[in-house]
């Protein structure tokens, strides 16, 4: 056995070494990078404020058995170990994770196993105590909580029943967007882009470049992905080069506190009062929203490039890198 872990650990070791030295650079440039400033629009209540998150995304109730699940774990001497190395787990990754930025719903799967390992120590519990009523009762409050939550709809409260997006947000204007589609790759020729300015999850480019299956691959070769979260995203290049360029009215941005989305369409229109846009089509979508396409009547010139650089002066002396580099390409 001792040979075993002897050769297992000096083959680790080395595979380590290979490893590193392969990946240096990114290993470098990682160490070297700022990203609590560059995320620091995700960052929301910090450390102590992930905990007071966690527990309304959670509800009270599934709050409530994961809490006793640890209790229970520590106190029975066969899991205690294992309880104090997840729980060790649980806060040193809420604690790194909070020094960046706050967590989504998506990043809570980091914290998973620990939440999941909690309930397993209820049922060991349970088990050992031959008490199946109590097992039967907990696995009903588990499964309700899941079905109600699901069918509850979303709110900033705590409540009883768990607070996640688990349900599919209903569309009622798919036929209208695959029109779309059809309409801007008829405009394009495939030859141009079509830059959509990101406007929430409800019309954002995504929503165009993935809903027509057929021609999704032409579809995401002509829109471009959207650019929106200061300190991530480099300036829209393609809001300088698109021959057409869409946006929506009313323009309400859901993501204002961390989104430049809003700007970037205020100086669009900017631009559109002084006649270098003109709109070409629009089109009527649910919830009162229209959707209003721009084509180009002006070629870019010196003067629109320093328009966005005066526009976004602040934002340029905060992350010159994801701005100066692009506008330099069309002086």
């Amino acid at each position: 056995m001792y040979i075993f872990f002897k050769t297992f650990i000096i083959f680790s070791l080395i595979c380590a070494l290979i490893l590193s030295a392969i990946l240096l650079p990114q290993i470098l440039h990682i160490l070297n990078y700022n990203y609590s400033s560059n995320y620091s629009y995700y960052l929301s209540g910090g450390f102590f404020g992930e905990f007071i998150a966690q527990f309304k995304q959670l509800g009270i109730l599934l709050t409530s058995l994961i809490f006793s699940g640890f209790i229970l774990g520590l106190i029975n001497k066969k899991t205690r170990s294992f309880a104090l190395i997840m729980f060790s787990s649980f806060i040193l990754t809420i604690f790194t994770f909070t020094h960046i930025q706050n967590m989504s719903y998506h990043h809570m799967l980091i914290l998973f196993p620990f939440y999941s390992s909690s309930i397993i120590f209820i049922f060991i519990n349970i088990i050992e105590s031959r008490k199946k009523y109590i097992a039967i009762f907990i696995s009903i409050l588990i499964i309700s909580n899941s079905f109600i939550s699901y069918n509850l709809p979303e709110t900033e409260n705590i409540r009883f029943f768990s607070n996640l997006k688990l349900k599919t947000p209903e569309r009622k204007d798919l036929d209208m967007i695959l029109e779309i589609d059809k309409w801007i790759i008829s405009i394009t020729q495939e030859k141009n882009n079509v830059y959509i300015i990101p406007h929430g999850s409800l019309y954002n480019p995504d929503v165009f470049r993935n809903a027509d299956q057929e021609n999704m691959q032409l579809l995401r070769k002509i829109i471009p992905f959207g650019s929106a979260v200061l300190g991530l995203h480099e300036f829209p290049r393609q809001l300088l080069t698109s021959q057409f360029v869409v946006t929506i009215t009313p323009f309400k941005d859901e993501t204002c506190g961390i989104s430049l989305a809003s700007k970037y369409n205020d100086a669009f229109l900017s631009l559109v009062n002084e006649h270098i846009f003109e709109m070409i089509q629009s089109f009527h979508l649910q919830d009162n929203y229209t959707l209003l396409v721009y084509k180009r009547i002006k070629p870019l010139n010196i003067h629109e490039v320093e328009f966005y650089e005066l526009y976004f002066k602040d934002e340029i002396e905060q992350f010159p890198e994801l701005f100066i580099p692009i506008l330099n390409e069309f002086k």
